[in-house]
C-alpha cells in the first residue's frame, strides 16, 4: 500500500489513523459518541522478536484486556495494524507486518471478538515509534497495534 504525505487512512472501522511517513508521531483519532461517557478510543501494543511473526512474551495480558473491551462493547469495530523495523527490505517487511496483524487478528477471533468487526492492514516500515536509519532493528517498532472504538455516525 503506497501512501502521500500526511495521508489519511479511513479504514473499513471507520477509524483513521493521521500519519506523516518515516516519522515517530501518529495520530489515531474517531469521531466522538456524545452519548458514551467512556473514552472513544482504547489502544493497546504487542510487541515481536525480530523479523518474528510470533508475538513476544506476554503478549496474551495484552490480547485478554483488548479482546475483553472489544466483546463488551458490541458496536465498536476493531482495528489491528502491523509494523516493523527497517532491517530487511521494505517489501518484505510489509509482508512482515501484515502476518503480524493477521496472528493478532486470529488471536482475536479465537477469543471472541466477531471476525466481521476487525480489519487488519501491515504498514511495514513506514509508521515506525523510533525513526532509525535503514538496516537498523528497533523493539519499539516491531509490533502490533489494537485500536477499539465506535464508528463514526454516519
Amino acid at each position: 500500500m503506497s501512501c502521500n504525505l500526511r495521508a489519511v487512512f479511513a479504514l473499513i472501522a471507520g477509524l483513521a489513523i493521521v500519519a506523516e511517513p518515516n516519522s515517530a508521531r501518529a495520530w489515531l483519532s474517531v469521531a466522538s459518541d456524545q452519548a458514551s461517557t467512556g473514552p472513544s478510543i482504547l489502544a493497546f501494543s504487542i510487541r515481536f522478536a525480530t523479523g518474528s511473526r510470533a508475538p513476544a512474551r506476554g503478549w496474551e495480558a495484552v490480547l485478554k484486556r483488548a479482546a475483553e473491551a472489544a466483546r463488551a462493547n458490541g458496536d465498536v469495530r476493531v482495528v489491528v495494524s502491523g509494523h516493523a523495523d527497517r532491517l530487511g527490505p521494505a517489501a518484505g517487511n510489509i509482508r512482515l507486518s501484515e502476518a503480524r496483524a493477521e496472528a493478532v487478528r486470529r488471536a482475536m477471533v479465537a477469543a471472541g471478538v466477531p471476525a466481521a468487526r476487525i480489519s487488519v492492514i501491515g504498514f511495514g516500515e513506514t509508521y515506525p515509534r523510533t525513526v532509525t536509519a535503514d538496516g537498523v532493528s528497533d523493539a519499539a517498532n516491531r509490533r502490533v497495534e489494537i485500536v477499539i472504538g465506535r464508528p463514526p455516525e454516519l
